[in-house]
């Protein structure tokens, strides 16, 4: 009887992974609200709605027990036309003939739209974005006042800017594809900031900063003597 169980499961897994799940789109559905004149008896009690697909019936109650003073209601439907009649009934539940049936609906657009025309296309050139390798282990190398900087370069051309407490940023020199390492011999006492930015091969001619994913390039600083 288990060997039994387990093909009836094992079959009906197959049967799913073969068929898959079908995705429904979701059933439009629509608010209809009806507003009735009110009546002016002064034993009036309330109203009875009803509700149809066709304007002979059959009718199906929406409510039988709307308060008097209440001159609407909304009521959802999933279909986009409704009928929908009205009565009346006083405190001693007489009950008046039903209003004149009258019709809700709600016009679907299943008209496409036109297709739009194309009026130019205009190309300008961009500048490429860099992808550039991740350099690593930038190093600041001080001897007296020569400083020198190295790294990792990856094939990536360098330009390496400087700043220090007597003049503002400036970039200082290129090193081409595969450099590893520059020095800076004569400068002066005091705090030294530099910024390395890098492109691949000379031929992209678009500088890019050290990674395009962090929008800082690589930033380091140090003080001398």
């Amino acid at each position: 009887m288990r060997y039994m169980s387990w093909l009836l499961v094992s079959a009906i897994c197959a049967v799913l992974a073969v068929v898959g799940f079908v995705y429904a789109e979701p059933t439009p559905t629509f608010q209809y609200t009806v507003m009735w004149s009110a009546n002016t008896e002064a034993d009036m009690a309330g109203y009875i709605l009803e509700s149809s697909t066709t304007e002979q019936g059959p009718w199906i109650i929406v409510n039988d027990n709307i308060p008097f003073g209440t001159n609407t209601w909304s009521v959802i439907y999933s279909t986009n036309v409704r009928w929908f009649r009205v009565s009346a009934f006083d405190k001693s539940k007489n009950i008046s003939g039903p209003s004149t049936p009258l019709r809700g609906a709600y016009q679907l657009d299943n008209i496409k739209p036109n297709s739009p025309n194309i009026i130019t296309v205009n190309v300008i050139p961009v500048e490429e974005i860099v992808v550039v390798p991740n350099v690593t282990s930038p190093k600041l190398t001080v001897s007296g006042k020569a400083m020198t900087v190295s790294w990792d370069a990856k094939d990536a051309e360098t330009q390496i800017y400087m700043a220090n407490s007597m003049q503002a940023e400036m970039l200082l020199t290129t090193v081409g594809p595969n450099g590893t390492n520059t020095t800076i011999n004569g400068t002066i006492s005091g705090w030294h900031c530099f910024k390395m930015r890098h492109k691949i091969n000379t031929s992209v001619g678009a500088w890019a900063i050290a990674n395009p994913a962090d929008p800082s390039d690589i930033n380091f600083c140090t003080s001398i003597p």
